[in-house]
């Protein structure tokens, strides 16, 4: 039974082979028949053969062939049909168009591409301003918080409709919690607490009429961050017996580590030559917990007794800068 397979294998060799070698040169014989005038020849050259072709650029061309010659000859279904297989492997062709003539040029100038399926790289700059719940101040004078900077760096995976579109993103973001505490008897404290979180997000982006020719989305985004680090450190300082005092602590236990957000966000798009896209963002996280778990504010009893100092119940509220880079993998194409 093998001998009989392995013989009709060999005996369909030079069949395949023939084939190929008819397709070989498919492409330069069918654009001699077209600067000839012989249309119909170059299709039934060209049509059998363009799947075998290979080489994208190659391919390319005997699909903008193909699509050139149906539509001279007024077969508008197949040129529709070979231009959107064109668009599939050069979609940024409208940028580099050959010397089409003006006819087929403006034909195709037509089509409607958009991104269907991408990825994307954002990284970008941070703004913690975080919301006072609850002040636990040992001794009278104020307590302040200030705006701390931070950085994320993001990949993210999108599917777009004609104007909606859906985000999956994944990420990790440090920032940091910065407070000033100063005691009427001259008692500066100065607490730091460098936080690093993982984060996971879906959202929903709508794109908006065009102004000025730019591109603009509106969406929100819903996710998660999972504190995965919390470092801090506390500095006394007496201003009437010039001492200065340190202290350092890891404050992951003490914290609600998984952290519920919900992010309102607009961006600016620009497309380049390769319909790559370069995208600045501005968004808000807004977070639903207390930073801190009531249940293990006291976990390092030494540090709050040595230092007279306990976290209080405060909220994150992050401002994002965002750059992304986003890659389209696969396309809606439309006439």
């Amino acid at each position: 039974m093998m001998k009989k397979i392995i013989a009709l294998l060999l005996l369909s060799l030079p069949f395949l082979a023939s084939g190929q070698n008819e397709c070989a040169n498919s492409l330069d014989q069918a654009g001699k028949l077209y600067h000839s005038g012989k249309l119909n020849d170059a299709i039934r050259v060209l049509e059998p053969c363009y799947e075998k072709i290979d080489g994208k650029r190659e391919k390319f061309e005997a699909l903008r062939l193909l699509s050139l010659m149906n539509y001279e000859l007024d077969n508008r279904q197949d040129a529709e049909k070979y231009a959107i297989l064109m668009f599939r492997i050069r979609p940024y062709y409208f940028n580099y168009p050959n010397n089409d003539p003006a006819a087929f040029h403006k034909f195709i100038s037509e089509f409607k591409i958009r991104p269907r399926i991408q990825v994307g790289l954002t990284t970008g700059v941070l703004l913690n301003q975080p919301i006072l719940l609850q002040n636990y101040m040992a001794t009278k004078g104020t307590n302040t918080y200030k705006s701390s900077a931070g950085i994320l760096l993001a990949g993210n995976f999108i599917y777009s409709m004609d104007k909606l579109s859906f985000s999956g993103n994944v990420g990790i973001l440090g920032t940091s919690l910065a407070q000033i505490i100063k005691e009427e008897s001259g008692t500066r404290k100065n607490y730091k607490e460098s936080l690093r979180m993982l984060q996971f997000s879906v959202g929903a982006k709508w794109k908006l009429p065009s102004f000025l020719g730019q591109d603009f989305h509106i969406g929100t985004q819903a996710g998660i961050s999972q504190i995965i680090s919390a470092q801090a450190t506390l500095e006394t300082r007496n201003s009437n017996l010039t001492t200065v005092v340190q202290d350092s602590k890891n404050a992951l236990n003490e914290k609600n580590k998984t952290q519920f957000f919900l992010e309102p966000n607009f961006y600016w798009n620009h497309m380049l030559k390769n319909r790559h896209i370069m995208r600045v963002g501005v968004s808000y996280q807004y977070y639903f917990q207390n930073l801190v778990n009531p249940a293990s504010r006291l976990i390092n009893q030494q540090f709050v007794f040595a230092n007279e100092y306990m976290n209080d119940d405060v909220r994150l509220g992050i401002w994002k800068l965002s750059f992304s880079y986003i890659v389209p993998l696969d396309y809606h194409i439309s006439h």
